[in-house]
């Protein structure tokens, strides 16, 4: 079968160079605009948001936020008990793969791929954390794994503000979410991992199933207090759940040393009474590289009152480790207002703060992208890079290689848009891209295939450099891709000219038009 590429290329191509620098040498050097050095970042939630559910609007919504300055987002993986990406765990622990409202997809997936192109980083957000279900009793996770059950004094499953929860203190219950998170960091080319008010957490009415107060016994030779409020009681739980922090953070970061552990707790001290999470003991030990504490309050005198308690609670230099959570929208019930959230993120400055992220994306997106476009012609009018990242090549925005005339080797002609080449009918051919980088780095490498290609002779691509020769043939149906995007490898590219990139077409059992379009490179940040 013949087809034709050219007529929609054209389209596509425009959108992409509009968004892209076009070059052979694709490294970046960090803009000498971008000095500020502050975090800016974005919860993004399936939860009253519609962001989620095509893989177009997270294109369209990781363009926004590169435009008016944001520069890391903490996308939810984990909430309802399921997850966002196709999970082993959970088929392992439940047979359930995926929230069943993404089958077919990889949400995290493709947030990377958007957010990446876009040299935004990406920290997964675990949102339920040791929560299980919300007003259902425990949900599927306590159907079959009821001895996994938080107990009251009562004996009665915990539940809090409509969370029903898992006994955070059960070793296998750690290990379940342990490997939640691992398995993202494993799988995944992620900038980082995060819990918030309900990782490491459990309401402080929990405690009292057989084996935690047996432990309990062990340790300080006598019965658990009366009082669940006992400041001895609450201090030898929150001290359960930092040990397993301290333990879950050494695994992160022998997986990969440069992932930013991150934690978004309720503010302290009132989360250490709450639902024991001990933050300042946390920051003491060194736990947390990125410390987002849920300042969440309407009136501005509420929250300023907030930021000074949370800026006088650490001995760390608040600018080096701690950046707000600031809300800006719940629901229909709430929208800050433009000039409130201009003030409050000046008031974070003048208290040392280099930052803050905000609940949630849409908060910046509704009245015709009101509070976001306030953002970039304020306080994010210039670009900036994350404080504790070693300058802005750490994820740079992807770079366009279009295919040039030193590249065919055969029949090819280049097409009407004069940004590709087509081979047309049986012709062999080749076409060269060279590949060269300031410095050695992996990188993700993706080239544009056209949907309207014919999948009976997909392409063969070839890397080829002084260390490595790899050949890949394209299947459309299990190469993770992103629309016309199709990923072909990871290589270590760098001041070498030797290295280049082959599409290439042998033998007379190939039939239909071959074309080159452009690649697209990302540098590869997992270990």
């Amino acid at each position: 079968m013949k087809c034709s590429v050219t007529r929609l290329l054209p389209f596509v191509l425009a959108a992409i160079l509009a968004a892209f620098p076009a070059t052979s040498a694709f490294a970046q050097k960090p803009s000498k605009a971008a000095a500020v050095k502050e975090l800016r970042g974005v919860w993004i939630t399936n939860v009253d948001s519609d962001i989620l559910t095509s893989r177009e609007k997270i294109a369209e919504g990781m363009d926004y936020l590169r435009s008016i300055g944001i520069n890391i987002v903490y996308p939810v993986v984990y909430n309802r008990g399921m997850t966002l990406y196709p999970s082993a765990v959970m088929e392992r622990e439940f047979g359930i793969k995926i929230d069943p409202r993404y089958e077919g997809r990889d949400v995290l997936r493709e947030i990377l791929f958007e957010a990446h192109r876009n040299g935004i980083e990406v920290v997964p957000w675990f949102e339920y954390g040791f929560a299980c279900s919300y007003n259902q009793g425990g949900g599927f996770i306590l159907e079959q794994k009821p001895e996994w059950a938080a107990l009251d004094q009562d004996g009665r499953l915990v539940k809090k503000n409509g969370f029903e929860w898992l006994n955070a203190f059960d070793p296998a219950v750690q290990n379940y979410i342990s490997d939640l998170v691992l398995e993202v960091v494993a799988k995944y080319d992620v900038d980082g991992v995060q819990g918030d008010d309900r990782m490491p957490a459990l309401p402080s009415t929990a405690g009292y199933d057989a084996a935690t107060i047996a432990r309990f016994r062990a340790e300080k030779k006598k019965e658990p207090p009366a009082s669940i409020d006992d400041l001895e009681w609450i201090q030898w739980r929150a001290d359960i759940l930092t040990n397993f922090l301290a333990e879950l953070r050494k695994k992160v970061k022998a997986a990969n040393p440069q992932l930013m552990f991150s934690m978004a707790p309720s503010p302290y001290d009132w989360g250490l009474k709450e639902y024991l999470q001990d933050t300042k003991k946390w920051m003491e030990l060194g736990l947390v590289d990125a410390l987002h504490p849920q300042c969440y309050r309407r009136a501005e005198k509420d929250y300023r009152s907030l930021l000074d308690a949370t800026a006088a609670q650490f001995s760390t230099p608040v600018n080096a480790k701690v950046f707000p959570g600031m809300l800006t929208n719940i629901g229909k019930d709430y929208l800050i207002s433009a000039d409130l959230l201009k003030r409050e993120i000046a008031y974070n400055r003048k208290m040392g703060f280099a930052g803050e992220v905000f609940f949630f994306y849409e908060g910046l997106r509704k009245n015709g992208n009101a509070l976001g476009d306030k953002l970039r012609r304020g306080p994010y009018k210039r670009d900036a890079e994350i404080p504790f990242r070693k300058g802005a090549a750490w994820r740079p925005r992807a770079v366009i290689i279009l295919p040039t005339d030193q590249g065919p080797e055969g029949a090819w002609q280049r097409s009407g848009d004069g940004q590709t080449f087509a081979l047309a009918g049986k012709s062999d051919g080749r076409f060269t891209y060279p590949l060269s980088s300031v410095t050695w780095e992996r990188y993700h490498i993706y080239a544009k295939i056209s949907r309207d290609m014919s999948e009976d002779f997909p392409p063969l691509y070839t890397f080829v450099s002084k260390m490595a020769v790899a050949a890949v043939t394209v299947n459309r149906d299990a190469t993770p891709h992103s629309v016309d995007w199709y990923y072909l490898g990871s290589w270590v590219i760098g001041p070498d000219s030797d290295q280049k990139l082959i599409l290439r077409r042998d033998g007379d059992n190939m039939d239909g038009e071959l074309v080159a379009g452009p690649l697209m490179l990302m540098v590869d940040r997992s270990k």
